[in-house]
């Protein structure tokens, strides 16, 4: 996935979500930078499944990136949401012409960008320039990982969002409800990550990650890489996880 927009912290807010769904993304601070780097991994074979471009940046604004991204044959199959904050909603015909395939407002909630990515990527995408059997997208495309996972997550379309963009990548998904779910999956099955809700009712994902590292410290288990999932970045959060003994 590449993630173009001109601001810092935007930029910051989608990568960060992006590592946290288990996707490789690269940033761009322009509309020519993210030319610049389409085309270096297309003319090495390689491809981006999406492109999340910012609407109002300077010099080249989100809809003429798309234009010229549609409009170069390697790239044009590139699958491209474009994001706005200025109320703009784009004629139908405009956006078609554009290539755009969907387009949200800022701010954009977790779960709307789970599921245009979801619906975007579960469709198998089609280069555009026909290439020897032997060249493949994968090193820009979203992971294939045959890999069991256990999402500790409350929220029913958090938890189906989450659970198809993981099956569309490969893995195999438990599914528990809180952190005292999480810890008696843990003791009965073997895992080889877990995505941890913060804030769960009952036993929460930081009381659930200490009692998950004691057992695995009293049982001599193998470390479990566990990731925190949050709906509210705010300044001291990724330090807590990390006191609690997740990984991220």
């Amino acid at each position: 996935m590449l993630i173009v927009d001109d601001n810092d912290t935007n930029r910051e807010i989608l990568r960060y979500q992006a590592r946290l769904w288990g996707m490789e993304s690269q940033e761009a601070a322009s509309g020519p930078q993210a030319l610049e780097y389409l085309r270096h991994a297309a003319t090495h074979g390689q491809w981006y499944d999406v492109a999340i471009l910012d609407m109002q940046m300077p010099h080249m604004d989100g809809v003429t990136l798309a234009q010229t991204i549609k409009a170069d044959p390697q790239l044009a199959s590139i699958r491209l949401v474009i994001l706005t904050s200025v109320g703009w909603y784009g004629d139908s015909t405009d956006v078609r012409h554009a290539g755009i395939d969907d387009y949200l407002s800022k701010p954009v909630r977790q779960t709307q960008l789970y599921n245009c990515l979801v619906t975007l990527m579960s469709t198998p995408a089609t280069p555009a320039v026909s290439l020897p059997a032997a060249s493949s997208p994968l090193a820009l495309s979203a992971p294939q990982w045959d890999a069991h996972l256990l999402l500790a997550e409350d929220s029913p379309v958090n938890q189906e969002v989450a659970t198809h963009m993981l099956k569309v990548m490969g893995c195999r998904v438990t599914s528990v409800v809180n952190g005292q779910e999480a810890c008696e999956a843990v003791r009965h099955t073997r895992y080889d990550l877990v995505l941890m809700d913060c804030q769960m009712p009952g036993m929460d994902g930081f009381s659930a990650t200490r009692a998950i590292r004691q057992h695995l410290a009293d049982t001599g288990g193998d470390h479990l890489p566990i990731i925190a999932l949050t709906a509210y970045a705010m300044t001291g959060d990724r330090e807590r996880c990390l006191e609690a003994g997740m990984d991220d």
